[in-house]
């Protein structure tokens, strides 16, 4: 593969990916801070009695009376809290009470919230899709950078030097 080539593919996805990793960066910043967003619960329901099978379903159809338009992918079961996702955008939490019932909740996540839960690969399933082609191309960036840097044949002592002091750096931060 000749230069400008490598150089193209480089510069067309690196560019085009900027964006969606410059959100990856903040909202793992945020997070690390301790920015994680908020989150709004409003009690909907109370007294709930969900069965162990295809509590899906049921939910579905406790969820059709209370909002007709409201479409969930998927349910995450811990057992004592049952969420509905993607959590990117308003969603229902049913919690159990000591009764054994769950009490149903609406949440709705500020814009901070919803951002860390695509971060964090709880978006809609088409999102995942995405974020694992970008997750391949951010490979490819990293690889093709790589690969430009040592045609470099000026600067490719520096780079191997500044990577190998990285890499050492990233070695003793796993052994603290």
């Amino acid at each position: 593969m000749n230069r400008k080539t490598l150089f193209n593919i480089h510069f067309y996805l690196s560019s085009f990916f900027t964006p969606f990793l410059l959100i990856i960066a903040i909202t793992g910043t945020s997070y690390l801070f301790g920015q994680k967003g908020s989150l709004e619960s409003t009690l909907i329901k109370t007294k709930i009695i969900l069965t162990k099978e295809n509590k899906k379903e049921q939910i579905q159809t406790i969820l059709s009376q209370i909002d007709s338009t409201y479409r969930f992918e998927y349910i995450k079961d811990r057992g004592s809290e049952i969420q509905t996702r993607p959590t990117t955008r308003d969603y229902y939490n049913l919690n159990k009470d000591d009764d054994g019932t769950f009490s149903l909740y609406k949440v709705s996540p500020n814009f901070l919230s919803r951002i860390i839960e695509v971060h964090k690969g709880h978006g809609p399933k088409i999102l995942k899709h995405f974020q694992k082609i970008l997750g391949i191309c951010l490979i490819l960036i990293i690889i093709s950078g790589l690969w430009l840097s040592m045609l470099m044949k000026k600067r490719v002592k520096e780079y191997f030097v500044s990577g190998a002091i990285g890499g050492l750096a990233l070695l003793l931060l796993f052994l603290l």
